[in-house]
């Protein structure tokens, strides 16, 4: 009778092998909880000759997680291309807004009678 496999896999590359095949399961299992949809773990095992009574058995995990949706986002375009996510050209009501490269030219700054600096 041939072993059970899961005792030749706790013995691959002195357990870390095993210890990789349950954290990525463990991860699919997690993901697929929070997403609502499938995933799938695919473990390879190749056996290959080593000459005489041996041979080499090497092993390879992967996963396909299920993807999380995301939504949307709106951006406004500013004139220099780039993406914000208020519109530039309106001010807001609640907080003072710093001026941006999309605002008005800078004024020159203009002299006070009285006053010296």
């Amino acid at each position: 009778m041939a072993r059970p496999i899961a005792d030749v896999l706790r013995e691959m590359n002195r357990g870390d092998f095993f210890d990789e095949v349950s954290d990525e399961l463990g991860a699919l299992v997690e993901a697929v909880q929070e997403t609502g949809k499938a995933g799938m773990l695919t473990l390879k095992i190749s056996v290959s000759p080593n000459g005489g009574a041996t041979v080499k058995v090497a092993g390879d995990v992967s996963t396909r997680l299920p993807r999380r949706a995301r939504g949307d986002n709106v951006f406004f375009v500013a004139s220099t291309g780039s993406l914000q996510r208020h519109d530039p050209r309106q001010s807001d009501i609640f907080e003072p807004r710093l001026a941006t490269s999309d605002d008005a030219e800078p004024r020159q700054a203009r002299k006070v009678k009285g006053y010296d600096d």
